[in-house]
């Protein structure tokens, strides 16, 4: 069995690798086909799943779950998680915030977490012991207000009708605190945060290859993670708030529980 070390090994440098791939089809509008209501995907995604996948295949041989090629996958056991492009939508109109993200879990619970940027050349990456951008450790914020706050979020696709749309969310937050961004890449809005660049991250309507990686990364930078309400956040939830320990459960208040 390779030991945490090596696997955290691997996920960096095929996530660089994947990356460059995806550097390579990047530039202006790109051909794109849609995969869902509002949810895209393009050659690159293709082209940077099946690299990673051949490479956990010759490597390991392991259960792979990842949102182009195996998204309905059980999840359980020893697993690979993966996307291989997050931010699809800001890469097919030429918006320069995307990224890989490879993940690695043991019975739900994840061991390896790894974000690559590949235009910035950045790799944050945790091996469940501390989290790190290249060589150098980073912590979440110390920032205790929420009037002092930088806050991230995002939007689900599926957003007509009845279904949550975050709007709410989104509006109360933005009246507290000193700014809100949405940039339209789930993982580095996780990787962000522990960096401490935000202070809170909230969003809903994710899925497990969206997440895994950098909610691992949150933690093994002093922060906290969990649902809207505060409660433990797991692998099969489909939301996620991630922040410092000082201004979570302050965040948690003005999320509260209206959308779980």
């Amino acid at each position: 069995m390779s030991s945490i070390k090596d696997r955290t090994e691997f996920a960096k440098r095929t996530a660089v690798s994947a990356g460059e791939i995806l550097k390579k089809h990047f530039g202006g509008r790109q051909d794109w086909r849609m995969k869902s209501h509002r949810e895209t995907v393009t050659d690159a995604d293709i082209e940077s799943e099946e690299f990673i996948i051949r490479e956990i295949e010759r490597e390991f041989g392991e259960s792979i779950l990842s949102e182009e090629f195996h998204p309905d996958t059980d999840i359980a056991g020893t697993q690979w998680i993966i996307d291989p492009l997050d931010g699809t939508n800001n890469f097919s109109c030429g918006f320069p915030f995307f990224c890989v993200i490879i993940a690695f879990a043991v019975d739900d619970d994840t061991k390896v977490g790894v974000i690559h940027e590949p235009l910035r050349n950045e790799t944050f990456w945790t091996d469940g012991k501390a989290s790190y951008v290249g060589d150098q450790k980073i912590r979440v914020s110390k920032t205790a207000k929420i009037s002092n706050s930088f806050a991230a979020t995002g939007f689900p696709y599926d957003r007509g009708g009845s279904c949550e749309s975050n709007l709410d969310n989104f509006v109360r937050v933005t009246m507290a605190a000193r700014g809100v961004r949405r940039a339209g890449s789930a993982g580095l809005d996780l990787a962000y945060t522990a960096a401490g660049t935000f202070d809170i991250y909230w969003e809903l309507g994710l899925k497990p290859w969206d997440m895994a990686a950098g909610e691992l990364l949150v933690r093994c930078a002093g922060g906290k993670t969990g649902l809207f309400d505060g409660t433990p956040w797991n692998i099969r939830s489909d939301r996620i708030l991630a922040g410092n320990l000082e201004i979570f459960f302050k965040a948690s208040n003005l999320l509260g529980d209206a959308n779980l």
